[in-house]
């Protein structure tokens, strides 16, 4: 759809109508009904500055919600906020006693991965895994190397491929071997390697197509609500 990839695009006027769209759905607004294939709509639209009630209405809806295709939906959009305390607080109910949160061992792991989305994600992930590595680890069901790993296959830049080398390195000596350690980081080599193989002047056509449609209305009929 044009206007997940507007959207994803940082396009200011589609942020705008993400952001109240999903304001609206936060508050139960019954003329709001954001459909399948639109699910970035979520995610875009908790972007951004100021969104703290919606976040937190949201996720009391992940908690109530016997729709589990929803909640994987929700639980994936929260992880795009760009507030740092809310990531950490919401990395925190991953690790959260089964009287606490209402998650499954599959939805803690959603939970983990689905911050790496934010522009901020990195660091919080990496801050929180110095601190909690132990609980993070038995709560998901994933070993060290599992984490890492999922982490290695989101790094996008050279600042953060830095980064989290740096941070790799720490762990080598935290229970990650010499052979999990280069592997993992030929899994961040690889990202590199595949983001070259669409050229700059591609994307940059691709991008101005997509902002078009999306400026001149073109969008399935019916598909979602916009507002004017």
């Amino acid at each position: 759809y044009a206007m997940n990839f507007a959207c994803d695009a940082q396009n200011e006027e589609c942020l705008r109508d993400a952001a109240v769209l999903v304001h609206l759905y936060a508050y139960d607004d019954p003329a709001v009904k954001i459909p399948n294939g639109l699910e970035r709509i979520y995610c875009n639209g908790l972007r951004g500055a100021g969104k703290q009630n919606e976040f937190v209405e949201i996720w009391k809806k992940t908690q109530i919600t016997a729709d589990a295709t929803m909640k994987t939906t929700l639980l994936n959009a929260l992880g795009c906020s760009d507030d740092k305390e809310l990531l950490m607080a919401y990395l925190d109910t991953s690790i959260g006693s089964g009287n606490s949160v209402n998650y499954t061992t599959a939805q803690r792991q959603t939970v983990f991965s689905s911050v790496l989305q934010s522009h901020s994600g990195l660091k919080v992930v990496i801050e929180f895994l110095k601190r909690a590595q132990s609980e993070v680890i038995s709560s998901t069901g994933r070993t060290l190397a599992q984490l890492l790993t999922t982490i290695a296959g989101t790094i996008k830049t050279r600042d953060d491929q830095m980064l989290f080398h740096d941070f790799l390195m720490t762990r080598i000596n935290d229970g990650l071997t010499a052979d999990q350690f280069l592997s993992i980081s030929q899994t961040v080599s690889s990202n590199f390697a595949r983001q070259e193989v669409t050229t700059a002047v591609q994307q940059m056509k691709e991008i101005e197509r997509i902002i078009n449609e999306w400026e001149n209305g073109i969008s399935d009929e019916g598909s979602v609500w916009i507002l004017p």
